[in-house]
């Protein structure tokens, strides 16, 4: 009986150690973002990230925001990184997810941080790549590791 119950101990401690995967939903009106600290209020709009080496789940209200976040952070060139934006063609509660890197983006949408960037999940002409938005947000806004050096 004290090998079930410490096996079962066991099992319960290495599963609430395995790092999580995927996004969470966000509570519109009271979750912040976690690069311009406003309140997140769209669903259309949101992104999360999921990285770093404590494999936190950090939200945005705007998808340039997240960008920022993980330039600033080394987040983008880290495989275990996870990048998710909302559909915005998906104006429900909670907001469905794209994998952001997989996802195509309209430009000049109206966005709460105004870099004008909302995800989609099929190609249609107009839209652009990830690759696309990352070089697009470095000339409009200079992000800190793709300045170039003197």
């Amino acid at each position: 009986m004290k090998n079930t119950a410490l096996l079962i101990i066991l099992m319960l401690v290495v599963v609430s150690c395995k790092a999580k995967s995927g996004p969470e939903d966000i509570v519109l009106d009271r979750d912040t973002c976690d690069s311009c600290h406003m309140t997140i209020s769209d669903p259309t709009t949101v992104a999360e990230i999921r990285g770093g080496s404590d494999h936190l789940i950090r939200r945005f209200d705007d998808f340039g925001c997240a960008m920022n976040y993980a330039v600033e952070h080394d987040l983008l060139g880290d495989v275990s990184t996870e990048i998710w934006a909302a559909d915005s063609s998906h104006a429900g509660v909670p907001a469905k997810w794209l994998d952001a890197r997989h996802a195509f983006y309209r430009a000049n949408s109206h966005t709460p941080m105004d870099y004008g960037y909302t995800a989609v999940p099929l190609f249609s002409e107009g839209v652009l790549t990830f690759e696309h938005v990352i070089e697009h947000l470095a000339h409009r806004k200079p992000l800190p590791s793709l300045e170039k050096q003197p």
